[in-house]
């Protein structure tokens, strides 16, 4: 029995229990694609780990159009990874961090430190223990996701758990607080699911016949008269009471049925979804309105900085409602843009500070500094969490920011007609030439058929005898009447021939 990652499918006499690298990197994908990230940063710390990103890389396939959306980047030594973090500060708001559960705090602290764990930031978390950590140290509005294999909150892990550290002078409240349950490692776990498999599978093999019982040391070459049909019993054997869900086993002994839980840092107790890897299937428990309740709930945390540009009738100076009045903070302006941030404010339930950009434009890419300018700018460089003016819509602006929709349409719309549904006409072919070409082509094809018709009537060479072994025929015979004469006429303006031609 084995319980720790491996990425070798050779046919060896254990049961792993960790689930199969291949498929575990396909759940991480599916993870990433329930998410909804478009584009994000890899953080691999060792090679292991980029092997488990593989899955993930294939959805750079999605992106054509953009080829830069998946950026991977290796930690590198550390304990220092403030410089690799510089780099991919203005890469993307999403980064998937696939390291040592050890490393994942210290490396979320160095991003806090150099802003990078505001509310705008996401972070997947790929390491199994890593909803062991507590987040509340990091005191971030960031949202960070983690994945697990078992549910340390189901009733059956808490009786395991209580037989395990229970004693006579212990009680239950003792037990949580020696060992709580969101504490417990993922590797403990699988341990002690695959003895418990060992020990039903020697009871219920015991049960049907002998088994035998003698220690056998592992340095030595002697081998157990059961060991290969324990093997296969406990291979093909449902286990049973296990802690990660149900369990099967391929031809290698790898585990191909497992549950990969998605879990919210802020709400570790509920999982947001879950993936099933015998069918493949993404299942998600948090529907829309619990998302936006997140979402706002996040938002109520912060005070939401927003960018604007002086321009009436959006946002304006407001004078002093009387001689030696000091207006600060959101009082010093008016106008439709604050008005309106008003009211979503009221209605959400946040606090905002209005702050103008350095430049006061409304945001365009800068050849020479390559660079954002205006209010886009203030967005990338994370001085506003939104901009509110009136911003034009363009292609280049919405490849690196989210619009809302317009609250108002201005400029040249174009108005398109839809036309009415005509009977189809049987003689549409015409339409390429008017009716007096028609009626030209017509007569000429006549004209030349008649002049033809007598031309052969009046050749010596097109009479001819109708029986040819008649010397002195008393009557000739001519193929070329009216009909003929069409005929031919047709097939050379339709440049297509005649089997037929005149003499």
């Amino acid at each position: 029995m084995s319980w720790g990652p491996t990425q070798e499918n050779n046919i060896s006499m254990s049961l792993n229990f960790y689930p199969e690298a291949r498929l575990f990197a396909k759940g991480l994908m599916e993870v990433v694609k329930a998410l909804r990230w478009n584009s994000f940063v890899i953080l691999y710390e060792t090679e292991e780990g980029l092997i488990r990103m593989q899955e993930i890389l294939k959805l750079q396939e999605f992106h054509r159009g953009k080829r830069n959306s998946i950026l991977v980047k290796q930690l590198g030594p550390g304990p220092d990874y403030r410089m690799l973090l510089k780099e991919i500060r203005n890469a993307s708001e999403y980064i998937i961090l696939d390291c040592e559960t050890e490393n994942i705090i210290p490396i979320l602290l160095q991003a806090k430190d150099l802003r990078m764990l505001e509310l705008h930031n996401n972070y997947f978390l790929t390491s199994l223990d890593a909803h062991t950590l507590d987040y509340s140290i990091l005191k971030t509005t960031a949202n960070i996701t983690t994945i697990r294999l078992f549910d340390p909150n189901r009733q059956e892990f808490q009786n395991v758990l209580n037989r395990w550290l229970l004693s006579d002078n212990e009680n239950e409240d003792e037990i949580m607080k020696v060992l709580p349950p969101h504490t417990v490692l993922t590797e403990t776990v699988l341990l002690y699911d695959a003895f418990t498999h060992i020990m039903e599978c020697i009871k219920s093999l015991a049960a049907t016949s002998s088994v035998e019982t003698n220690p056998i040391s592992c340095e030595e070459k002697s081998k157990s008269k059961n060991g290969f049909a324990l093997y296969n019993f406990c291979r093909v054997k449902k286990p049973e009471k296990t802690l990660t869900g149900a369990v099967k086993f391929d031809e290698f002994g790898n585990r191909i049925h497992f549950k990969i839980d998605i879990v919210d840092a802020d709400m570790p107790t509920t999982a947001l979804g879950s993936w099933h890897s015998h069918n493949e299937s993404m299942v998600l428990y948090r529907g829309e309105n619990e998302t936006f309740d997140a979402s706002v709930a996040n938002l109520q945390k912060i005070k939401v900085i927003v960018s604007s540009r002086m321009g009436p009738p959006y946002l304006m100076p407001r004078s002093a409602s009387y001689e030696g009045e000091v207006l600060t903070g959101n009082a010093r302006y008016k106008g439709y843009s604050m008005d309106l941030i008003s009211k979503i404010a009221e209605i959400i339930g946040f606090q905002f500070e209005f702050r103008l950009t350095e430049d006061g434009k409304y945001g365009n890419w800068d050849v020479n500094k390559k660079k954002w300018t205006g209010l886009i700018g203030d967005l990338l460089e994370r001085k506003a969490h939104l901009a509110i003016c009136d911003l034009t819509i363009t292609h280049e602006r919405r490849e690196v920011a989210d619009f809302s929709m317009p609250f108002m349409t201005l400029g040249i719309s174009i108005l398109h007609k839809k036309q009415d549904k005509k009977d189809i006409n049987m003689f549409a072919f015409l339409d390429p030439f008017s009716v007096g070409v028609w009626i030209y082509t017509a007569t000429l094809y006549l004209i030349m058929s008649i002049v033809l018709y007598f031309i052969s009537r009046m050749t010596p060479g097109d009479w001819e005898n109708p029986h040819p072994c008649e010397e002195n025929p008393e009557e000739l015979e001519n193929i070329w009447d009216i009909k003929n004469c069409l005929w031919l006429t047709l097939g050379s303006i339709m440049t297509q021939g005649c089997d037929i031609l005149p003499k």
